[in-house]
């Protein structure tokens, strides 16, 4: 399910949302999606793939109307897959992250970037469809092989980002509304050393509310990195990123930034199966 970009033009919030309304406003873009969320998970045997707001040209729109799309995307990625339990057969493709300028510095900021965008025209140009494709048709594949069930899963997503630049990787956790929940828990993180270098991590949100600790270790095969959550408790860990791995790319390319050797165990230090959603980077 895509929107043009025109849905990016998002108007201030009356504090009354109607999901009926023509009005752009994120609170009634969240109730239409709430609707459709609810109408969705009615077919659980089908899959359903969402994109985040695409940017609009900087000289299309206002800083203003830009951050209100970038928050609503934000919510479309995190809380919308989180309210009222999973939705393990909601996949949300974040395209906004992909083709919009994140530099808060710079003109085009929650915009187009500029070298994706032709004169004053918002459709992305060819350059930034040759990099958006393929990320496409690899989260189809992911969102394919992540088959709906009553298993947590790990998703990583799918970015862009320049030569130097660093980029964060939060690895999201999602529990089903039913099944084995997940007390703690072990997972690699690998991508090519020949375009990303590790930089470093931080605490998810799902961490620290299960008082839950995080050990990094070396993973297999190196350089992958090994993330270990755990505690001196049996609290369980609910939905949330578990960490955000940030990665430096040092040279231009394409690579895999995948989740390999999950181990998970319940309070009562059984298995739990777990569902895994790799990512990947497109570097200029």
């Amino acid at each position: 399910m895509k929107h043009c970009y025109p849905s990016s033009d998002i108007v201030t919030d009356t504090g009354n949302p109607n999901p009926a309304s023509t009005v752009q406003s994120i609170e009634n873009y969240k109730a239409i999606y709430r609707l459709l969320r609810n109408k969705f998970d009615a077919h659980p045997d089908k899959i359903f793939i969402i994109w985040t707001l695409p940017p609009r040209n900087h000289a299309e729109t206002t800083h203003t109307d830009a951050q209100r799309a970038t928050d609503f995307s934000n919510w479309l990625k995190t809380d919308f897959l989180t309210e009222n339990g999973s939705h393990p057969n909601i996949f949300v493709w974040d395209f906004r992250s992909i083709v919009m300028d994140s530099n808060q510095s710079s003109d085009f900021y929650n915009c187009l970037r500029s070298d994706y965008a032709t004169g004053t025209d918002s459709h992305p140009n060819s350059t930034a469809n040759n990099i958006a494709g393929p990320l496409f048709a690899q989260f189809i594949v992911n969102s394919m092989n992540s088959s709906p069930d009553n298993h947590p899963n790990i998703s990583l997503p799918s970015v862009t980002a320049a030569v130097g630049e660093i980029k964060g990787f939060p690895a999201q956790l999602t529990n089903p509304t039913q099944g084995a929940s997940i007390t703690a828990l072990q997972f690699d993180i690998t991508y090519d050393p020949n375009i990303l270098q590790y930089n470093s991590y931080s605490l998810g949100t799902a961490v620290s509310p299960a008082q839950k600790q995080v050990s990094l270790g070396t993973g297999t095969p190196p350089p992958a990195r090994r993330f270990v959550v755990y505690g001196v408790n049996k609290n369980v860990v609910n939905n949330g990123s578990l960490v955000t791995v940030y990665l430096k790319a040092n040279g231009a390319g394409q690579s895999p930034v995948t989740i390999s050797n999950v181990v998970a165990s319940d309070a009562n230090a059984n298995a739990v199966p777990v569902d895994i959603q790799s990512g990947s980077i497109a570097v200029q």
